[in-house]
């Protein structure tokens, strides 16, 4: 794919590297703002790039974003993993991820996600630059590529970044379609669209909501017939790129978007029972008049309690806002604030659907070109030059100090000091590094392991299977222990993995919703069934290994 676009496209390559030389050419340093936003975009891009060179340790990279793909490169297929519900999600991004494992390892399948988000911070600038100027389109670059939760995760192999990148160039397109009413920038839209929701369910919202602003503006411009001619297309081309994950689930589970909308679509590997538990009320959002319209404050001031650990920046927060003191706002920034909106007012209703998903990025690359546009505002009052410097320069301080606390301990795996067993080690999440190594060393290549409150298999060489109580079919707590171990033989299970340590997988009196889904009688099943079957072959820090008999 990318060496045909590099046919195809040769001409605009070239173009595109001209222009780079000559802009490198001929520049010269001044000591001004655009330089100083310059030097600070360039060092967040090299910390991003040190940030990517260690191995995944994050919790999303361990459970699936690269266990999955993972398992896909052992088997060279799609492996079905039915009893992970996500795993059967449109996967685009993550087939970037199975590409880097097969070359070399999880680091180079990281290196994809961070190419994501260093051209969505280009995008940023290139945005800013064309509708608004070259100051605001640095700002709104260097805002956005500091944001600490930004920082936190450039480096990863999550895919929000990523689905960002696509769903704000599907924003841009549609800028440019208003701005030159050529159909081919509806188009691109549409595809990059398609591509953003075939990568993440949560991207099939802002691609509603594009497509209602698309709809609108479409009334205003086109005739009836190009109208409908147009939308057509447009769907249709979101459709097909969809299309190929959603034929391949239901023909594999019965359902195109399994094991959403059960109750509706049905679907095999799941009955009503688990549905009912899993759609289960979190509590995790009060739906008040207050709570919404102090909705913006709450993420940036309380982000933990919509598990987002840094959630929104102060700057939005103070920059934004002060567009009500405007007297005239730009035609494009009133279609971005309309946009947010949108997306945040609307998005909240999903919040329990999307428990723990980091979908607020989506709309941080707008956040960033709207807080820009104000401080570039401010900058050009004589009396505020100073306080907004100091403001950006804070800013940038603290995420440069927080990358530091985060990944300064990581430095020594980037300087070859410390090996892959020295870099897990060093880790406090308990990631059971010895207990993998021992796994990859001395189990037989067709073992099969049973992890039990432990969901993190990325580090595992063989295959495993990860089924939490309430959230699959494939194996049934509900059953003595006799019978469970009917179960794991029946899958050809040779070992259990038990990881004691992580709080949310402890066992529970009673089980509330699925956030923690162990329950004491789960517990004292296993415990039982290993007493009967099980012998323990390896522990490290109360972290155990078995051998079913």
């Amino acid at each position: 794919m990318i060496l045909l676009s590099l046919v195809l496209w040769h001409r605009s390559c070239l173009v595109l590297i001209k222009s780079i030389f000559n802009q490198t050419r001929n520049f010269k340093i001044k000591f001004n703002i655009e330089t100083f936003l310059i030097v600070a975009i360039a060092v967040f891009a090299l910390l991003s790039v040190l940030s990517a060179l260690v191995p995944p340790f994050l919790w999303d990279e361990m459970d699936y974003r690269l266990a999955h793909p993972k398992i896909w490169a052992r088997n060279h297929e799609l492996t079905p993993i039915y009893s992970r519900w996500f795993s059967e999600f449109p996967s685009n991004i993550d087939m970037l991820f199975v590409v880097g494992i097969l070359l070399k390892n999880g680091i180079l399948a990281k290196l994809f996600s961070l190419s994501y988000g260093l051209l969505l911070a280009f995008s940023i600038y290139s945005f800013g630059k064309r509708f608004y100027g070259k100051r605001i389109g640095l700002i709104a670059a260097s805002i956005y590529i500091s944001l600490p939760m930004v920082m936190n995760h450039i480096g990863s192999a999550y895919i929000d970044l990523s689905v960002a990148l696509l769903v704000f160039l599907a924003l841009y397109s549609f800028f440019m379609w208003l701005d030159s009413n050529n159909s081919n920038w509806i188009y691109l839209s549409a595809i990059l669209t398609g591509y953003s929701s075939a990568s993440k369910h949560t991207a099939l919202f802002p691609a509603f909501v594009l497509g209602l602003f698309t709809l609108y503006f479409a009334i205003k411009k086109e005739k009836f017939t190009n109208l409908i001619k147009k939308m057509l297309i447009f769907g249709l081309i979101i459709l097909l790129l969809l299309s190929p994950w959603y034929i391949k689930t239901y023909v594999r589970a019965g359902n195109p978007v399994w094991p959403i909308a059960y109750n509706v679509l049905g679907g095999r590997y799941w009955d009503s029972d688990i549905d009912s538990q899993f759609s289960r009320d979190l509590n995790l959002f009060d739906f008040s008049f207050t709570n919404l319209l102090l909705l913006p404050w709450n993420l940036t001031m309380h982000s933990s309690s919509f598990a987002m650990l840094l959630g929104w920046n102060s700057i939005f927060l103070a920059f934004v806002p002060l567009l009500l003191f405007f007297r005239k706002i730009e035609k494009h920034t009133k279609i971005l604030l309309s946009y947010i909106f949108a997306f945040l007012y609307g998005g909240i209703f999903f919040f329990a659907l999307f428990y723990g998903i980091m979908r607020y990025l989506v709309i941080y690359p707008a956040l960033s070109i709207i807080s820009a546009t104000v401080i570039s505002h401010l900058y050009n009052l004589k009396y505020y030059r100073k306080f907004v410097l100091i403001l950006v320069l804070l800013t940038f301080i603290f995420t440069a100090g927080l990358w530091f606390a985060i990944f300064g301990q990581k430095a020594p795996y980037i300087l070859g000091i410390d090996d892959e067993r020295e870099f897990y080690g060093k880790l406090a999440d308990y990631n059971g590094y010895p207990v993998f190594e021992f796994i990859n060393q001395n189990l037989p290549s067709d073992s099969v392991i049973f992890f039990f409150r432990e969901t993190r298999g990325y580090l595992s060489d063989r295959d495993y299977i990860i089924a939490l109580p309430n959230e699959q079919k494939i194996f049934d707590y509900g059953k003595n222990a006799d019978e469970f171990y009917r179960q794991l033989k029946g899958h050809n299970v040779t070992h259990v993995l038990i990881n004691t340590n992580i709080g949310f997988y402890k066992p529970q009196a009673i089980v509330k919703n699925r956030i923690k889904p162990i329950s004491q009688e789960n517990q004292d099943m296993v415990d039982r069934l290993l007493k009967m079957h099980g012998t323990l072959i390896f522990e490290d820090e109360e972290i155990y290994l078995y051998l079913l008999k």
